[in-house]
């Protein structure tokens, strides 16, 4: 039998549960932004592709 203490507690335990996955997605999705950004400011990166000629590969869609 489920008593009205345990949903008080299930209802609770959803709810930090719940926050829990929506914090550890935004700062999932913050990293790969923050690390795509840092990617495609980086001049070494840019410097290797240019040196082996392969072209500036972060901006292929503005010479378009």
């Amino acid at each position: 039998m489920i008593t009205g203490n345990m949903t008080v507690m299930f209802i609770v335990g959803f709810i930090i549960f719940a926050v829990y996955i929506y914090a550890l997605l935004r700062a999932i999705y913050w990293g790969h932004n923050s690390q795509k950004e840092d990617m495609l400011n980086d001049p070494e990166l840019r410097n290797y592709y240019m040196r082996h000629g392969q072209g500036d590969l972060y901006d292929d869609e503005e010479e378009n």
